[in-house]
């Protein structure tokens, strides 16, 4: 549907009150989403509890299973993440994992930007190697 669209920046923004499970069909979801902007460069999250599910989705092949070298928005260089986007968690470790495999694969980050200083020395030990540039404000 959208695999032709010049679509460069997507902002995910959703409401503190979305509290689900980051399910097999949700991350699924977000996949196929995901992969209907193969032009993406940059992610913003922002008050979503989806963002497990997103990142699940970043760190896996695409949705239709074709190539386990194939990576979700192969472009992506920036994500952005916003207030409660890392609430959860196991939001966090599915970041790292996300990152790790996107690493692996040849589509590392250049930019991670969190928006909580707050959380920096811990953001700093796991991401450090993952991308080439984090940002806290």
């Amino acid at each position: 549907m959208f695999s032709t669209a010049p679509v460069r920046s997507l902002h995910v923004l959703g409401s503190p009150l979305d509290d689900g499970p980051a399910s097999d069909e949700i991350v699924n979801q977000w996949q196929q989403t995901l992969h209907c902007f193969p032009l993406l460069e940059c992610l913003e999250i922002e008050y979503t509890y989806a963002s497990k599910a997103i990142f699940m989705a970043l760190g896996s092949s695409t949705a239709f299973g074709s190539d386990t070298n194939v990576v979700v928005c192969p472009r992506l260089e920036s994500i952005r993440v916003g207030f409660w986007a890392f609430s959860q968690y196991s939001a966090f470790d599915a970041m790292v994992s996300a990152l790790e495999y996107r690493a692996s694969r040849g589509s590392r980050l250049e930019t991670f930007e969190v928006n909580d200083d707050g959380v920096e020395p811990v953001f700093r030990r796991k991401f450090g190697d993952l991308v080439d540039n984090l940002s806290f404000s």
